[in-house]
Parts: C-alpha cells; structure tokens; sequence
C-alpha cells in the first residue's frame, strides 16, 4: 500500500512535476470549458500556413511560456487557459459541424506533440511559483540552467515534429 505522507513529500521535492501537474490540471479545466461551448461552427477553408511560419508561432508561444518563468507563472497560467479554451472550442465546433473523423485527421495528428510541448513549456513557466509555493529557494544555478536547456530541447523537438506533422498531414488529411 502506498504511504500518502511519503508520496507528498517526494512530490513536494519535485517542483517541476508539481509545475507539470498544475499546467495539466489549468490545460483540463479550461478545455472542458471550451468543449462546452456549442453554437459554434468551424470552417476549414482556412489560410493554409508553411512548416516556417507554423514553426515560428509555435517556437514563440513555447518562448513566451519559458521565459515566463520571471514572472511566476502569471503569464503561463493566462496563455496555458487561453488556448486550451481554444482548443476546447474549436474541437467542439469541429465535432459539431464535421464529426469525430475531422478532429482527428486536422487536430490531433499533429496535437500529439504540439499539446505536450505547451504543456512543457507552460510547466516550466510556473516553475518558480511552484518552488516559491512549496518553500524551496529559488536558484539561477547549475541545476536551472541544465533544466532550462533541457526544456527548450525537447521543446524545440517537439516543435519540429509537430509542425512538419500539421504540414504534411493534418492539412492534408
């Protein structure tokens, strides 16, 4: 059986993933506002963007969200509502004016990696909040720097995939 208080501990020493689970749990709540919002049709006849100036958008959230990390976690927590409100909407306009198959085929090929790279660069936004919160100090050290850069990584990864993904397929599909 699981011991609770050990797990909160190990969880409390872990301000990343406390960061982490806190962009899921904004991402969640304001999707399933967006999904509740009906009336609203979509249209796919929309200005068709190249692999650069979706990356370029993409890149520039994922920048904005790590960068805010200076002004903890305002501007990550309004971006992170914001566009899973949108992506909220959207789906659910998608499913009422073209069903289930649309989504898939023009959301969620590429969504796969461009919804966790949000969620990633979102989460390290809230990173100094979450160590402010849980009484850590808070370092511009060795250890932030590695963490930072291995962000913007995976990040920058994802961010590649997703956008040749929205390209080659999902505007496609």
């Amino acid at each position: 059986m699981v011991n609770m208080e050990n797990l909160l501990h190990r969880v409390k020493n872990k301000p990343f993933l406390l960061s982490f689970l806190w962009a899921l749990v904004i991402a969640s709540i304001f999707f399933l506002l967006g999904i509740n919002i009906s009336g609203l049709t979509a249209d796919l006849h929309v200005q068709k963007l190249g692999f650069q100036e979706i990356f370029i958008h993409n890149l520039l959230l994922s920048l904005i969200l790590l960068v805010s990390v200076i002004t903890f976690g305002l501007i990550s927590n309004i971006l992170l509502s914001f566009n899973f409100l949108m992506l909220g909407i959207k789906v659910r306009a998608l499913q009422d004016t073209y069903g289930f198959e649309v989504i898939i085929n023009k959301v969620l090929r590429h969504g796969v990696f461009e919804i966790p790279q949000i969620l990633l660069a979102g989460s390290f936004g809230l990173y100094f909040l979450t160590r402010k919160l849980t009484k850590q100090p808070i370092r511009i050290d060795r250890d932030f720097v590695f963490l930072t850069l291995k962000i913007l990584l995976i990040c920058l990864i994802l961010n590649l995939i997703s956008a040749y993904v929205e390209v080659n397929f999902s505007m496609k599909g």
